[in-house]
């Protein structure tokens, strides 16, 4: 599916050992663009406030009964959102001929996002700043923990 242009994201997640500095990629697959991502396009094309990229979500969601759950197109919110960042680290818009590329970087850091524990999480949101979801990814559950940060790439590609 394609949605103004936009054919499809790719979602990283690498964890971070503070111990060792090591760093290990835990998931990186396509996800889905959802049907409301047009209201994100569609407002910044028309100027309109808070339709511009703005954060993501983790919640513990995407498995359910013990099965991988497929996000849909139709999907609008996480399943449990639990922690929600709303600041991006960088953004990289890259063009490579066709398509481009945009990437928005997110880093979440040993104590954040698991209240000092451990914390499961399994489903990642990319979002406006008025809470429209853009694309929606699902994934095997991942322990974050205070010895751990993560970095999230989450690449939109773009055809014209």
């Amino acid at each position: 599916m394609e949605i103004f242009g936009f054919k499809k994201g790719v979602f990283t997640l690498w964890e971070v050992n503070k111990q060792t500095n090591t760093k290990i990629k835990l998931v990186h697959d396509d996800n889905v663009i959802v049907n409301n991502s047009w209201n994100i396009i569609s407002g910044l094309l028309s100027n309109t406030p808070n339709k511009y990229i703005s954060s993501l979500a983790l919640g513990d969601g995407g498995i359910q009964n013990s099965i991988l759950q497929t996000p849909t197109i139709n999907d609008t919110a996480l399943f449990n959102e639990i922690y929600r960042d709303n600041t991006i680290q960088t953004t990289v818009i890259e063009s490579i001929v066709k398509p481009y590329y945009i990437t928005f970087k997110f880093s979440i850091g040993e104590m954040v996002a698991n209240n000092g524990a451990a914390q499961i999480y399994s489903e990642a949101g990319l979002f406006s700043a008025d809470g429209t979801m853009f694309s929606r990814k699902t994934f095997h559950e991942v322990l974050k923990t205070p010895e751990k940060k993560f970095l999230i790439d989450w690449k939109l590609v773009y055809a014209i």
